[in-house]
C-alpha cells in the first residue's frame, strides 16, 4: 500500500462517520433571534465562517441518529435550525491523515462506498473548492425519505461537514439557508 493511500485510507476512517441523520437533543439554545437578516457563524472551534438566516436557532446538543460506516470521532457539531427535522448541522472533526486536492479522487472512492448505507444518491457527487478548501459534495435522498445536502471541506487533517435536512414543508426556507451558508463561508 503506498503512503499516500495509507494516509488517504487513515483520514477517510474517520469519515466512516460520513454523513448522518442528525437530530436535536434537547435543544440546549446558545444563541437564538428572529425577524429578518442574517447572522454571522463564528465559533472558536472552527476555523470557517458563513452567514446564516436569524430565523435559525442555534444549539450545540446535537446527537446523529443514522451514520455510514463506524463510530465517529467528532470533535464539534452544532445545528442552526427550525426544529428537530429542519435544520443545518455542522461538524468539525481531525482525521489520522491530511486529505488535500492531490489526494482527494481517493478520499471521494472511499466515501462514496458509504454513501449506499445512508440513502440514494440525486446527484453524483462532485468536487468542490469552498473557502479556498478543497471538498466533495452531495445531494441524496435519505432511508427516511428526507433529501440531504451534504459538503465536506477538508482542511489538512481536519475536515468540516456541513448537513442541510429539511422536510417537504420547510425546504426552500433550509435551501436558501443552505445556499447562504455555502456562498459566504470563509476559511480564517
Amino acid at each position: 500500500m503506498t503512503r499516500l493511500r495509507r494516509a488517504v485510507r487513515g483520514a477517510t476512517t474517520l469519515l466512516a462517520a460520513l454523513v448522518a441523520a442528525a437530530a436535536l437533543s434537547g435543544c440546549t439554545v446558545r444563541f437564538s433571534t428572529s425577524g429578518a437578516g442574517t447572522q454571522r457563524f463564528h465559533h472558536p472551534d472552527y476555523q470557517i465562517t458563513f452567514d446564516y438566516p436569524n430565523t435559525l436557532r442555534e444549539t450545540d446538543d446535537v446527537r446523529f441518529d443514522v451514520t455510514a460506516g463506524g463510530r465517529s470521532t467528532r470533535d464539534k457539531a452544532v445545528a442552526l435550525y427550525l426544529d428537530n427535522d429542519n435544520m443545518i448541522v455542522v461538524e468539525r472533526a481531525t482525521l489520522r491523515g491530511s486529505i488535500t486536492k492531490d489526494n482527494l479522487a481517493e478520499a471521494q472512492r472511499e466515501v462514496e462506498e458509504l454513501v449506499p448505507q445512508l440513502g440514494t444518491l440525486s446527484e453524483p457527487g462532485k468536487q468542490v473548492e469552498r473557502a479556498g478548501l478543497p471538498g466533495l459534495e452531495y445531494r441524496l435522498t435519505l432511508r427516511s425519505g428526507k433529501p440531504s445536502h451534504i459538503l465536506f471541506l477538508f482542511d489538512g487533517t481536519v475536515y468540516y461537514r456541513v448537513v442541510c435536512e429539511s422536510t417537504d414543508q420547510r425546504r426552500q426556507q433550509i435551501t436558501e439557508a443552505c445556499d447562504m451558508v455555502h456562498r459566504t463561508l470563509a476559511h480564517t
